[in-house]
């Protein structure tokens, strides 16, 4: 039952009972699906191409990390051409799965640990040639990165303990899918330079250009003395033959 109330207007207004009372929409619930397990990752998981702009090409390779994450790894020691010179890098590319902590374990003793990773690195024999810091950040430039179908640009920075390094981070690859499931990565890039940390900043190269100038002056003074010299014999010699 309802009930009429006049409004100013000389309309009515209708007043709804509580039984009259429309009930809000039902909001549908969300459908969880489940999770992939860690096992089924690394039995369906296969290596991603990456390639830099410097045409060098690598593979991220899935993993389970120590933290229990899963994810893809990347992890080289190589060499890159600057200039004349080259230098030895530690390239480091993690894609972690988020909330991959959480999936159920399986079994993945078929597949790469961190651990059975860390034991296949391999060092490069060869090693790089020194810069000065000055001298990288000149020759060094933006590395662009493709991975997962998109490029992504790696700047040339200093870390806080000094080092060079072409680094990004914060990226997300948003529904990643494998084997039916989707789930968001989250991507770093570290490409660093062995050793850079003992490299000079580049102030030394005033230095030297300065050096250089003052051995050029000692060389003239050096000129000077023996002219000096050479005068001094011609007028004892002028002497004798007078007498």
């Amino acid at each position: 039952m309802s009930t009429a109330k006049k409004t100013k207007t000389g309309g009515t207004k209708r007043k709804l009972e509580k039984s009259e009372n429309v009930e809000p929409a039902m909001k549908k619930p969300k459908v969880s699906l489940p999770s992939i397990t860690k096992r089924e990752f690394m039995e369906h998981a296969e290596p991603m191409p990456v390639k830099l702009s410097n045409g060098l090409e690598f593979e991220l390779k899935p993993r389970q990390n120590r933290t229990g994450s899963m994810g893809f790894l990347l992890s080289e020691h190589v060499m890159f051409a600057l200039g004349a010179k080259k230098v030895a890098v530690q390239m480091t590319i993690n894609a972690t799965a988020t909330k991959s902590k959480d999936w159920d374990e399986g079994d993945v003793s078929d597949g790469e640990s961190e651990k059975n990773a860390a034991k296949k690195k391999k060092a490069t024999p060869e090693k790089g040639d020194t810069f000065t810091k000055k001298e990288f950040k000149k020759l060094a430039k933006t590395m662009k990165v493709t991975m997962f179908g998109e490029e992504f640009e790696a700047e040339v920075k200093e870390t806080k303990k000094g080092g060079m390094q072409w680094t990004k981070s914060g990226i997300k690859i948003k529904e990643y899918e494998l084997n039916g499931h989707q789930f968001d990565l989250q991507v770093s890039i570290n490409f660093t330079c062995k050793r850079s940390t003992d490299w000079k900043s580049g102030s030394d190269e005033d230095e030297s250009e300065s050096g250089g100038e003052e051995s050029e002056e000692s060389e003239d003074d050096d000129v000077k003395e023996t002219k000096t010299k050479t005068k001094t014999k011609t007028k004892k010699n002028k002497k004798k033959i007078k007498k």
